[in-house]
């Protein structure tokens, strides 16, 4: 199965987005569009390397699609747009392709290798493509069941399919949904709870909350775009044996308090920014951040997590205990820029440490699937994305 996946230690930061709309938007994009992949590896010397498209079925399986029919093209792409960094503590090499429209929609990953050893992946990133074809009818609401309705966000919708023909929409559409666009928490294999197929209609409905996400809260952040001067939340920026350190002010958990609507966040993206007098983006170095957390031991890992590392939990962004101190702690490299983080434990209640709120903002996506017998594939039919404060 095919993720968002770094598969070596020197690898920077990755960001793939669509080609129209810049960084920071989600990577979902309809046919005919096509998507920026941009990257750092982060060493003297550069490297040939090269991109490869794969389409996956609805489980992010390769697909049974062969490349001439999803792809007009040879599928193997040079990445000759590079460039060195500048007056930077941690050199690196800045990497930059805009990929070739594809001509079948669904579910795609790109795969980044070097020159001859397309079985040895550096980084592979998922990505969407949809079609038009499915009118979605959908709303944010609290949650019906009792005991989640301060908690959580319900997703209710329905679909119409006039333009397409299916014969059993009870197998055939699939459904996935996403909150801020995190594929670590996806929602999958809801059934409609309604179907009129004379009006080609479907209700998603559940009674038992298959549809809900735990609301969370709204991001921490902190503002890591100088090295020259503290951003908001930093506690201290200086040099540390040939690295630039940002330590973030001490935290604690937010589960206790109130829900506060003050905090204005990017659903927890991340935003690569260099507010240096007079610097560029080349010039942006590789910080070692210094995260802090205090609070009693939970009964699980910690784990700082985002878009910036995929939502991912592993040795890179677990955090050590100290029981002497009653604080957690976490070094974490990342470029500099502006970014939205959390507190995780795992296997555990995500929200043990932050909190959950029906009051708080995310940006929910809903995917329509439909599993064609005559393509013999998994098309992305119709798509949508919605805020829960709208």
């Amino acid at each position: 199965m095919w993720g968002n996946d770094n598969f070596q230690e020197n690898l920077g930061m990755v960001q793939l987005y669509p080609s129209v709309q810049g960084p920071g938007v989600n990577p979902a994009i309809p046919l005919g569009r096509s998507v920026t992949l941009n990257f750092d590896i982060l060493a003297d010397d550069y490297e040939f390397l090269y991109v490869k498209l794969i389409h996956c079925d609805y489980e992010w399986r390769t697909s049974n699609l062969s490349e001439l029919q999803y792809l007009p093209v040879y599928n193997e792409f040079a990445i000759n747009d590079f460039a060195y960094s500048a007056n930077t503590l941690v050199n690196y090499i800045n990497y930059h392709i805009t990929l070739p429209p594809v001509a079948k929609s669904g579910n795609y990953v790109a795969v980044v290798y070097r020159q001859g050893e397309s079985d040895k992946p550096i980084l592979s990133r998922r990505f969407l493509v949809f079609e038009n074809n499915v009118a979605i009818n959908a709303r944010v609401q609290f949650s019906s069941i009792v005991s989640k309705q301060n908690t959580h966000h319900e997703i209710a919708f329905d679909l119409r399919y006039a333009n397409l023909e299916v014969f059993n929409p009870y197998s055939d559409i699939k459904i996935a949904l996403l909150q801020n666009h995190n594929w670590e928490g996806v929602i999958k294999d809801l059934k409609p709870t309604v179907q009129r197929i004379d009006q080609k209609y479907l209700e998603y409905y559940p009674l038992n909350g298959e549809n809900n996400f735990p609301a969370g809260n709204e991001f921490r952040f902190f503002d890591a775009r100088a090295t020259q001067y503290r951003g908001q939340n930093i506690a201290a920026v200086f040099p540390e044996n040939g690295r630039y350190v940002c330590k973030l002010g001490r935290d604690f958990p937010r589960s206790a308090l109130p829900y506060s609507g003050l905090i204005l966040d990017s659903n927890g993206g991340f935003r690569i920014e260099n507010t240096n007098p007079g610097a560029n983006l080349l010039e942006s170095d590789y910080l070692l951040v210094d995260f802090q957390l205090e609070a009693p031991s939970y009964d699980g890992d910690v784990y700082v997590s985002g878009t910036f590392n995929q939502w991912h939990r592993d040795d890179r962004n677990r955090m050590t205990y100290d029981p002497d101190r009653q604080l957690y702690t976490a070094r974490l490299r990342l470029k500099q820029g502006f970014y939205d983080f959390q507190y995780e434990v795992g296997g555990n209640n995500n929200y043990e440490i932050e909190g959950s709120y029906r009051e708080a903002e995310n940006q929910y996506e809903i995917l329509v699937y439909f599993s064609d017998p005559l393509g013999a594939f998994d098309r992305i039919v119709g798509y949508t994305s919605l805020s829960s404060r709208n």
